[in-house]
């Protein structure tokens, strides 16, 4: 058994005389736990563009991780593309998804459903209009069909800079803390603290013979506490 974890991007800052640069990077890096040491990885494949903010969640079965959004400088700079790493060979590819995808974001949450073998992907920061610049929605990526399904998770879900995490024990999403802002691709903008934490008991998915996922959660306004 191998006992380590990977980061992928950071942030550069260079201190001058008078100004303080910012730049996103796409730096891979792996701890290996056992030892306590880092290790930087060369990947291989398409690699996805720097970016800070951006969303990871790994899937022990096929052994692969996966960044959604994210902010960086360029022509990729709001990146709408799901990327998946493959953890032993650390590979990139750049992930075909079938349909409508999600708006470019930062600040959200993925995590992965080993009940319905799907990525979620909770609220974020607009980078774009229209719509409001903090989201509300959930997005289901269906990983055997590879096509996203958007529902709306109502206002208590509506956040960013959060926290989700899914519990297979009860198989029930977690999605803790965060704030709600106003202004659209403004991550600096202070907000409302969130210090609710909604539960999201399950997250559905069902297919029709063209393959389409239709998604929905059990719980259209998820319950609100700390309780189980």
């Amino acid at each position: 058994m191998r006992f380590r974890t990977t980061v992928f991007a950071a942030v550069c800052r260079r201190c001058g005389p008078w100004r303080v640069f910012i730049h996103p990077l796409a730096d891979l890096w792996r701890f290996d736990l056992s030892v306590g040491v880092w290790r930087q990885i060369e990947p291989t494949g398409d690699l996805p563009s720097p970016r800070w903010h951006c969303t990871v969640a790994s899937h022990s079965p096929s052994r692969r991780a996966y960044i959604f959004g994210g902010a960086g400088i360029g022509p990729d700079c709001f990146d709408r593309s799901l990327w998946a790493l493959d953890l032993d060979s650390y590979q990139w590819t750049r992930l075909q998804a079938e349909g409508e995808v999600p708006p470019s974001m930062q600040g959200a949450t993925l995590s992965f459903d080993a009940e319905h073998n799907c990525l979620v992907l909770f609220g974020g920061l607009r980078h774009e209009s229209p719509g409001d610049a903090t989201m509300s929605s959930v997005w289901v990526f269906d990983l055997a069909a590879s096509r996203w399904h958007c529902l709306e998770g109502g206002e208590r879900l509506r956040r960013r800079d959060h926290v989700a995490v899914y519990d297979p024990c009860i198989k029930c999403h977690y999605v803790i803390g965060g704030q709600v802002t106003n202004d659209v691709a403004n991550w600096y903008a202070p907000g409302r603290p969130v210090r609710s934490v909604a539960k999201i008991r399950s997250v559905e998915s069902s297919r029709h013979r063209d393959g389409e996922v239709i998604a929905h959660c059990r719980n259209r306004e998820p319950s609100v506490g700390c309780g189980p």
